[in-house]
């Protein structure tokens, strides 16, 4: 049974549940706080109909005894009435299973909404669960996979629909996608079921066995309101450590000064102490949790969490509204230094320029700063908000630093274009420096919990060389958007616009063998245009992604003009532990003619480029548009040619990953899909597309390769200059040969609907219409209605 059933089980069986206690749950009101009573939940569709194997978005909205109301979707619990007919696999989302109508509920605080979901097909009849028999030495995993059979003889993967349990949790506990755990030597039956059809395979778990957890931190003082992470190490009889974190069982002996959640987050809820436990059988491991009273700024410049910052103001700079605002960030009367800002507040930003800073205010647990660009609709409860305040809020010219955890910096909007109207700018024009535009070099020496979201960077537009190679302009390389000096965790660039750097947008580079610099990246949605070092005569390389870093995704972007090496690559040396990576719904293109400082090397290794390391896990390639490489001018310059492979790996490559290279779309360009042949890789190479590419190849026995064809809506196929974007469209204006259901297995975390690996950039569910399209956007059911839904 899903946690999520678990939950509603609970609520039901504790009537007096707290309101605090539910908010930690995620609820009703965020944690810590006295909410309004929510009295309707309205779900939207009232009604839908879906095929068994496919999804329906619904929306949750709560009207609350205030009059207010808000889209409570992902903090909602969701339930279905008839499992064997419709699971709801995450928040807000309803799968069809099998034949029927099941009524699909939200609970939120005491009230609930539901709708009706109706299921029109053939029955589910029966359910395969593969592998039939594995084995797995402990600390290790195994991914089951569940296939439904049905009354028409067809089957579909129902993975991500079924419900996953394990006999025996203690030895091989399972998540909700099917993959289990060997935590101790055992034997376990894992099981899928859809209400009352399911199937089950054997699973045994060998080799060593677990002696202790160890929780950390072992002692923490919280601030009550706030968050800590806790940590499960589990160490086995043959000495090896494994992180648990997932996989042990949480519990606390005082809820009433701190809960904790299956993932090990602890909420600190009032003054006290609390034994925390994290447990696997009848082993066990605990820390003590004591919550102190709130600090005395907890309620911020205006007593109620927000301060406000504008460098015209003339007031008395205390920040507590926009006539008093701070005029800067400083140390100076009148300014908020950025040494020591108040953990848990809002800043509000208005326009003027700020300098480079550098913010280092100690972390207290997990509460963040939250820097938020004003604008005209949104910039506070302040009441004396003048639109002369709009526009934007600049920290230039030069690096902007972070010595400490847990910032995120919210400029709220920007222009349909992706490259204008964005309220906050980090800004290095002109600056001759090795260094970033944004620079992460913690105090503790690993960055952790860094947002920015519709935020510009722009970089030095300078090139290493200017004179092809004989003055160096800024050192050993230039400038990078985003320069990790430590390894950096929990990282999230999003909605963004980062350009014109002198070496690479993302680096993030540790050539140390045997270590990454940074795991759990997410980064979608943003504009990636022109990296400028390109002179290869010089030694140098650029790319928009020089990354180590592990469990990383990259999806859902624009990059233009990006030369030289690659365009997501390690370009590391030494063998640094990578992977996996997830890159999907990209689109990356060249302008003809496009104007590049210094002499540009075109682009030597492709999309996705491997340089020497150890690769771990499953990584993906899949449903990404490439445009227009290979006739462009500066191809030929110093003899390199433009090259695309959707994979490339070149020596050194170590570790045993598999890599699935599935529904990509190139035109216009030159190379193929996977090139080198690393010892112990597994490459899958298919299901890919090639318009106008001659001699692109190595893409399986389903690939597709059309000649002097451009498959887009609206995109000027001549030699001439393109289109400047928006008016670029890459809609495809017809469908490709069928693709695969090569998202299914890629790990969601998010909201159905907005950012889920089976929803296209146009917000269109792949597969909708029948036929799953190659390339980053899926066709709508007709050409009419593929007009672009761009975020």
């Amino acid at each position: 049974m899903r946690l999520l059933t678990r939950a509603l089980i609970a609520l039901a069986a504790i009537p007096s549940l707290s309101l605090t206690w539910i908010s930690a749950l995620g609820v009703a009101a965020p944690f810590g706080t006295v909410a309004t009573t929510i009295v309707l939940v309205a779900v939207t569709p009232a009604s839908a109909t879906v095929a068994p194997g496919y999804s329906q978005h619904f929306t949750a909205t709560a009207t609350y005894s205030d009059g207010k109301t808000a889209d409570v979707t992902n903090s909602a619990l969701w339930s279905s009435s008839d499992r064997s007919v419709a699971t709801t696999p995450a928040p807000g989302s309803a799968a069809g299973v099998s034949a029927g109508g099941a009524i699909i509920r939200a609970f939120a605080g005491t009230a609930t909404g539901s709708a009706s979901l109706q299921v029109s097909g053939p029955t589910l009849e029966r359910i395969n669960v593969i592998p039939g028999s594995p084995s797995a030495p402990t600390a290790s995993s195994q991914q089951f996979r569940a296939t439904g059979q049905y009354s028409d003889h067809s089957t579909k993967d129902l993975t991500a629909f079924v419900d996953w349990t394990s006999s025996d949790p203690t030895a091989a506990p399972i998540d909700d996608a099917g993959k289990a755990y060997t935590v101790n030597p055992g034997e376990a039956s894992i099981e899928a079921s859809a209400g009352e059809t399911s199937g089950a395979a054997s699973f045994l778990v060998t080799g060593a066995k677990l002696v202790s957890i160890a929780v950390t931190p072992a002692a923490s003082q919280v601030r009550s309101g706030s968050q800590q992470q806790l940590s499960a190490t589990g160490t086995y009889d043959n000495g090896k450590t494994v992180d648990l974190t997932r996989f042990v069982k949480w519990s606390t002996n005082s809820p009433s000064a701190a809960t904790v959640t299956q993932a090990g987050l602890v909420h600190a809820v009032a003054p006290g102490v609390a034994t925390v436990q994290a447990a696997a059988g009848s082993i066990a491991g605990q820390t003590t949790i004591t919550t102190n009273p709130a600090s005395e700024n907890a309620a911020g410049c205006d007593g109620k969490g927000n301060c406000y910052i504008y460098a015209g103001a003339k007031g008395s700079g205390t920040g507590a509204d926009w006539t008093n605002a701070y005029t800067g960030f400083g140390p100076h009367s009148g300014e908020i230094d950025p040494g020591s800002m108040a953990r848990g507040i809002t800043y509000w930003v208005a326009n003027g320029n700020y300098g480079p800073q550098t913010f280092g205010t100690p972390v207290r647990g997990t509460e963040p700063i939250t820097i938020k660009g004003a604008t005209p609709s949104s910039h506070g409860p302040a009441s004396d908000w003048n639109n002369a305040f709009a526009g934007q809020a600049v920290f230039g010219i030069g690096t902007t630093r972070f010595l400490t955890d847990y910032w995120t910096f919210d400029g709220q909007t920007r222009g349909k274009d992706w490259q204008s109207g964005y309220t906050i700018k980090f800004d290095l024009n002109g600056e001759k420096t090795h260094g970033g535009v944004i620079t992460t070099r913690t105090i503790t020496g690993a960055a952790s919990h860094l947002t920015f979201d519709y935020v510009e960077v722009r970089g030095s537009n300078m090139n290493y060389a200017d004179n092809s190679g004989s003055t160096s302009t800024c050192g050993s390389y230039c400038d990078a958007g985003f320069l990790t000096g430590s390894p950096t965790n929990h990282f999230y660039v999003g909605h963004s616009w980062i350009h014109d750097v002198g070496d690479t947008q993302f680096q993030s580079n540790n050539n140390t063998t045997g270590n990454s610099n940074g795991s759990d990246w997410i980064i979608e949605y943003n504009y990636i245009s022109r990296d400028h070092t390109g002179d290869q005569s010089s030694g140098n390389h650029s790319e928009a992604f020089s990354s180590t870093v592990q469990n990383m995704i990259v999806r859902y972007n624009y990059f233009q003009d990006i030369i030289s090496s690659g365009v997501i690559t390690d370009a590391s040396g030494g063998t640094p532990d990578v992977g996996p990576w997830y890159v999907y719904g990209n689109i990356v293109f060249w302008t003809d003619n496009a104007v590049m400082n210094g002499r540009a090397a075109g682009l030597g290794d492709g999309f996705v480029s491997m340089f020497g390391e150890t690769m771990h896990g499953t990584s993906y390639v899949v449903g990404n548009t490439i445009a227009n490489l290979g006739r462009q001018p500066y191809c030929n310059l110093q003899g390199t040619a433009c090259a695309v492979y959707f994979l490339y790996t070149i020596g050194g490559d170590g570790g045993t990953p598999t890599w699935y290279l599935h529904n990509n779309l190139v035109w216009r360009v030159v190379g193929r899909c996977a090139y080198g042949s690393p010892k112990g890789w597994t490459i899958h190479a298919d299901y890919n597309t090639a318009f106008d590419s001659p001699g692109f190849s190595n893409c399986g026995h389903h690939a597709q390769n059309v000649s002097r064809k451009n498959p887009f809506v609206n995109w000027d196929g001549s030699e001439k200059q393109l289109l400047p974007f928006p008016n670029i469209d890459f809609q495809l204006a017809a469908p490709t040969e069928p693709g695969v259901n090569a998202f299914s297995a890629i790990p969601e975390g998010c909201t159905p609907g907005v950012n889920c690996a089976n929803v296209s950039m146009n917000g269109v569910v792949y597969g909708a219409n029948g036929n799953y399209d190659r390339g980053a956007l899926q066709r709508t059911k007709s050409p009419e209605d593929s007009t672009s839904k761009r975020k």
